[in-house]
């Protein structure tokens, strides 16, 4: 068993191919809409006793087998080089688990080791225990802590991605900050990385039904060139 949370990070040539390593981007940005949950920056300026805290949390290990792992790429990567190629595949199906499996195998290992998700009632809920260092003296040695559930679609070539729920150091935001939040799509700047825009416009719809992520492409004769 390959257990994610203690495992050192290994370089994957199909992390740089257009199925693992942007789709991850994609994914990541689904999983938190990572530039959204950042923005919560000055609400910790504020509230850094009360929403923060001294400790990580743990969160969930992840753990797969070699074999489970390696099919997962496979099949993450043959339909990532079908979708670039124009050809007809059919839709990428992705769980919990697969996420989890992706996140650590291709994102910086801060990152990885900081978001633990599950897929539930067609909503991404991710775990999250942030360092927030990078931000400056007033946070160092703290940590962001908190729970979020995401709603995620794809139409017409825009990625979105709503908060419909968020409790940070086990406590929910004011309700004027939450309300505020929930009217920001999480994932509006996706477009803005040429290699994740380049991945959009090759996808029809992104849907999260049920306890699946559905990653539907373009018809081959409405793939973008």
């Amino acid at each position: 068993m390959t257990d994610y949370a203690a495992a050192p990070k290994k370089s994957n040539g199909c992390l740089k191919a257009l199925g693992c390593g942007c789709l991850a981007v994609v994914v990541l940005l689904i999983v938190l809409g990572v530039g959204g949950f950042f923005g919560l920056r000055h609400l910790v300026r504020k509230f850094t006793a009360e929403y923060t805290a001294t400790e990580p949390r743990a969160l969930p290990a992840v753990a797969m087998s070699d074999e489970q792992v390696q099919a997962l790429m496979t099949r993450v990567k043959t339909f990532g080089e079908a979708v670039q190629a124009g050809q007809a595949v059919e839709p990428l199906v992705l769980r919990g688990d697969d996420l989890n499996a992706l996140i650590r195998a291709s994102a910086a290992k801060e990152l990885a080791d900081s978001i633990y998700v599950t897929i539930a009632d067609s909503q991404i809920r991710a775990e999250v225990s942030l360092s927030l260092d990078r931000f400056g003296k007033w946070t160092r040695g703290r940590y962001l802590n908190g729970r979020a559930a995401v709603t995620v679609s794809l139409r017409d070539g825009r990625l979105q991605a709503f908060c419909e729920g968020l409790e940070v150091n086990g406590k929910s935001l004011p309700d004027a900050a939450m309300s505020q939040l929930r009217q920001e799509n999480l994932a509006k700047d996706a477009s803005s990385d040429p290699k994740t825009a380049e991945v959009i416009a090759r996808l029809e719809s992104i849907e999260v039904r049920g306890d699946t992520l559905i990653v539907v492409p373009r018809r081959a004769s409405a793939q973008a060139p």
